[in-house]
């Protein structure tokens, strides 16, 4: 599985099961404007599914908070995506009003704020010794 995601097709995001979802690392690199987030994904009837590892690109924003406010977890309650407007995109072929936020929500009250122009939800395929082939 393979879901580009951008802000003309924002409303795909709705068709990722993200509830109970693990989310335990937030990568970022400064330097290539990217943010990547490795997540257990799991089927509606609570059933294991596989790892997802979701990439932002031309990410210009993140903030996270780890108060733990309601107890500790990393388990996803909601998500949700809505355009945004930024004084200036970082890439010469990006505007302003190609970006968009997607924010989690995870279960210990803390969330995960990303301002990017494409996000990438991508399964990690595994070898037959257990180790991930990307």
């Amino acid at each position: 599985m393979r879901l580009i995601i951008s802000r003309k097709n924002l409303s795909e995001i709705d068709n990722v099961y993200f509830h109970d979802a693990e989310i335990a690392e937030v990568i970022s690199n400064y330097y290539n404007h990217t943010i990547a987030i490795p997540v257990q994904l799991y089927k509606k009837d609570g059933i294991k599914t596989f790892q997802t590892i979701i990439t932002f690109e031309n990410a210009v924003g993140i903030d996270i908070s780890f108060c733990e406010p309601w107890g500790e977890g990393i388990y996803v309650l909601e998500v949700n995506a809505e355009p945004v407007e930024i004084a200036h995109g970082i890439s010469a072929t990006l505007n302003s009003e190609d970006y968009f936020k997607v924010g989690f929500l995870l279960n210990s009250g803390d969330k995960i704020n990303i301002i990017a122009a494409r996000m990438i939800i991508e399964e990690r395929v595994y070898s037959n010794d257990g180790n991930s082939d990307r």
